[in-house]
């Protein structure tokens, strides 16, 4: 929930998300461990505490010179972003029958077109704002009445993208040699291949499991667990 406070967000740069997860653990323990204190006559029980908001006005201080920073930054010009937010839940992310699948798209789909006025000069949809894996080369591949259905999507992202006349950025997972990657795919209008940049450092076991190459079925064992390639480029997208 920090995201409603962009200023508590800054630090990301700096210490990633496991660093400001382990700062909002922080204080929990903080509390606990000071409560803990006071029950027992142990002194100084402030001290703990006291260290947590030390901390959290670090990154409060930090937070406000960044923005500052970026705010008072000279531009030459201004391009215009609508963010696409469906909402899908961990739920509905997780092994979704093809049903649902349909559904999150159509949802997506009918936010994304009433994002189109005013117009912007780009679309951004979530990280897993794909509810299917992208196929590369689904454009070129013939049609076919009993192609799956991430075929179909993906050649349909493209038609989406013609269709309104606007780029897009879209989140979601791809195979590339064997291996599945977490994505970022662009979209342009009059482009038939999109471009795609692959995410290079990937979350502790949500998306990489140490040791996950040698021994895959550690990463079967794990809940909930994924283990995803890491990308090996940085990529450009020209918008506007």
């Amino acid at each position: 929930v920090l995201w409603h406070a962009p200023v508590l967000t800054q630090s990301l740069e700096i210490i990633g998300p496991s660093g400001l997860t382990a700062l909002v653990v922080f204080v929990s323990c903080a509390l606990v461990h000071a409560v803990e204190a006071v029950r027992q006559s142990r002194p100084r029980p402030w001290l703990v505490p006291a260290v947590a908001v030390a901390l959290w006005a670090v990154v409060i201080v930090w937070g406000a010179f960044r923005m500052d920073t970026i705010a008072s930054a000279p531009t030459d010009r201004t391009i215009r972003v609508a963010l696409v937010q469906p909402y899908v839940t961990v739920a509905e992310k997780r092994h979704p029958p093809v049903a649902l699948r349909k559904e999150i798209w159509n949802r997506t789909v009918a936010l994304t077109r009433k994002a189109r006025s005013p117009k912007p000069d780009l679309i951004v949809w979530p990280e897993g704002g794909l509810p299917f894996q992208y196929e590369n080369d689904a454009v070129a591949k013939p049609f076919s009445s009993r192609e799956p259905l991430r075929t179909r999507l993906s050649r349909r992202v493209h038609e989406l993208a013609a269709n309104l006349g606007l780029p897009f950025v879209a989140g979601g997972l791809r195979t590339q040699d064997g291996r599945v990657r977490n994505s970022a795919v662009y979209f342009s209008p009059g482009r038939k291949e999109a471009q795609t940049y692959d995410k290079r450092k990937l979350v502790l076991l949500a998306e990489k499991v140490p040791f996950g190459d040698a021994f895959p079925g550690l990463v079967e064992s794990l809940p909930g667990a994924s283990h995803h390639a890491e990308g090996e480029r940085f990529e450009t997208f020209d918008v506007a």
